[in-house]
């Protein structure tokens, strides 16, 4: 088995190394003076990834991509990045382009189309999967509005294929919730509840948590349900009352749907990814995904009214790092006088650290998120329940362990909760590490 990974390995790299010895002359002749003060920061494969991440590009960025493939870029890194940041389908977009298609190799080409035509069926398979799920709850008079990547492929992005989806997420009223996922049942999906670390960790999961429990179907992508945007702000209740008072009837192959107010699609977008930004993981098209539909509803979005929802939610401050870097990468349409008080952990916001050092934000965030989770619950249940988080966190509960890590018998079960204990210091440790690294 162990050779036959490494044969497996070994034709992976010699793989790699001919695509690049077939475009070593290109490589060779690069130079990074090419890239502009905005991205002294990026290799050339991640700017060029950039600046594919959005439908129209202007005249200087035009300029600066054709520079990128005129140099010649690493393309096995190309390719290999545009699909880990959901980028792969816009980038074939451009480069299609007559004015880009001379300096991508034919073989380049044909990959990124091949990715193209696959994500374009995945996406009419995966709004087929909307269709029948709107049609069911329809007939039980269940209102669902779609989030993110269902309603941006259609509505925003105008070609489905342009906007991968791994997902649907929906929006039910609290009250529906029960109902929802009855309707889902009948359509043969299943629900697999997490196995916690103990009883306590998954109420306050589930507290926490922005859906429900995915629902599962052979064959077809999970469904999310959401029954809350704005999961950790202080005034959310209020708000989703709103939300849905405000929500825009709008229609998808016949069948009926509600859409998010200009407002609030915004704000949740934001608000997602500040979260994923909190949690170090975040893809290239989640930005991509503000700035079209920023630009594609420019004017339809109140800025005032969205000002004041913002401010309303306590979470005001949080979207202006954001929206700099936006303006600043993307030259995206938001007023600069927008929540003008940076938020102090995102002050200096670097789109290179947030996107391509993912692995280093994992590891600064990993510790600053768990001390933050125990002052919620020190707050809300008491620094007892904080404690017994920790106990058991570290030391769970039996069945965790067997999902976790599949132990064959029962010495294995003991020497995985060893190794438990060994790989949450470990964390912890590097974690602490990155952060006194990055206060030096």
């Amino acid at each position: 088995m162990l050779k036959a990974v490494k044969r497996t390995d070994r034709k992976k790299a010699q793989k790699k190394a001919n695509v690049n010895e077939h475009y070593k002359p290109m490589i060779l002749n690069r130079q990074s003076s090419i890239i502009n003060h905005q991205s002294k920061a990026f290799s050339p494969e991640e700017y060029l990834l950039v600046l594919a991440a959005r439908l129209e590009m202007n005249s200087n960025d035009a300029a600066r991509m054709e520079s990128i493939l005129r140099e010649g870029p690493d393309w096995a890194e190309v390719k290999a990045s545009a699909h880990r940041s959901g980028v792969e389908t816009l980038l074939y977009r451009h480069l299609s382009q007559q004015r880009y298609a001379r300096y991508v190799p034919d073989e380049v080409m044909h990959l990124l189309k091949e990715s193209y035509r696959v994500q374009a069926i995945r996406s009419l398979r995966i709004y087929g999967q909307i269709s029948r799920i709107l049609n069911s709850m329809n007939q039980a008079d269940v209102p669902i509005i779609l989030l993110k990547g269902a309603f941006l492929a259609k509505w925003v992005y105008g070609d489905i294929a342009l906007r991968p989806m791994n997902d649907i997420d929906i929006l039910c009223r609290d009250k529906d919730t029960a109902a929802a996922q009855k309707i889902l049942r009948g359509l043969g999906y299943e629900q697999k509840r997490n196995i916690a670390q103990s009883r306590f960790h998954e109420q306050v999961s589930l507290k926490k948590a922005s859906h429900l429990p995915p629902l599962l179907k052979h064959n077809a992508v999970r469904v999310e349900i959401h029954t809350n945007l704005f999961t950790r702000a202080p005034y959310k209740t209020h708000e989703m009352e709103r939300v849905w008072k405000k929500a825009i009837p709008c229609q998808l192959n016949s069948q009926d749907v509600y859409c998010l107010l200009p407002e609030h699609q915004i704000l949740y977008l934001s608000f997602h990814l500040h979260k994923h930004l909190m949690s170090g993981s975040v893809i290239l098209n989640w930005f991509c995904d503000i700035h079209e539909f920023v630009e594609h509803y420019s004017e339809k979005i109140n800025w005032n009214q969205f000002q004041t929802i913002a401010e309303s939610l306590g979470i005001g401050s949080w979207v202006a790092a954001l929206y700099d870097l936006l303006i600043r990468e993307w030259n995206t349409s938001i007023p600069k006088n927008v929540a003008p008080s940076l938020d102090a952990d995102f002050i200096g916001l670097s789109l290179k650290s947030a996107i391509f050092g993912n692995r280093v934000s994992t590891q600064l965030s990993f510790l600053p998120s768990r001390i933050q989770r125990l002052r919620d619950i020190g707050n809300e249940d008491g620094w007892g329940r904080s404690f017994y988080y920790v106990l058991r966190h570290l030391f769970p509960a039996r069945s965790y362990i067997i999902n976790r890590y599949n132990p064959r018998n029962q010495r294995k079960m003991w020497g995985y909760y060893v190794f438990h204990l060994y790989w949450r210091f470990r964390h912890a440790v590097v974690s602490l590490f990155y952060n006194l690294k990055g206060l030096s």
